[in-house]
């Protein structure tokens, strides 16, 4: 690789973007598909703006479902931060904060239990290593 020359390719940042998003979508739909049975799917959704007294744009990354067939109406799910200036470090960013959702959900499940929706919120992974 020539000196200057970008990391990844603009296609390989856009294939990396989304097998990401699909990731993500993973997450999501293991979280909250229980909590809206009556769902039309899911989708991550990113936005860009400039925060005050920013001479960068940030990236938002959001997770919603949609409530109504063909896209009619949809609810926001979750929100990441505001800090990446790049959609691929958004969804790293966004990723993490699913990993430990994640976690917070099931990590005191055993084979064969079932996720109703309901969070185990103040479980991490170190009361995992205790178990």
């Amino acid at each position: 690789m020539a000196a200057g020359e970008p990391l990844l390719s603009r296609l390989d940042e856009l294939r990396l973007q989304r097998e990401l998003k699909e990731v993500l979508l993973e997450h999501v739909r293991a979280i909250y598909g229980p909590r809206n049975p009556q769902n039309h799917g899911f989708d991550i959704t990113t936005h860009q703006y400039r925060p005050r007294k920013s001479a960068r744009e940030s990236v938002v990354v959001r997770a919603i479902v949609y409530t109504e067939p063909n896209y009619g109406k949809w609810k926001l799910l979750k929100q990441g931060n505001d800090t990446s200036y790049t959609i691929t470090a958004a969804y790293q960013e966004f990723s993490k904060d699913l990993e430990r959702e994640m976690t917070e959900a099931c990590g005191h499940m055993s084979e064969g239990d079932v996720f109703d929706g309901s969070l185990r919120i103040g479980y991490y992974a170190e009361d995992l290593l205790e178990m």
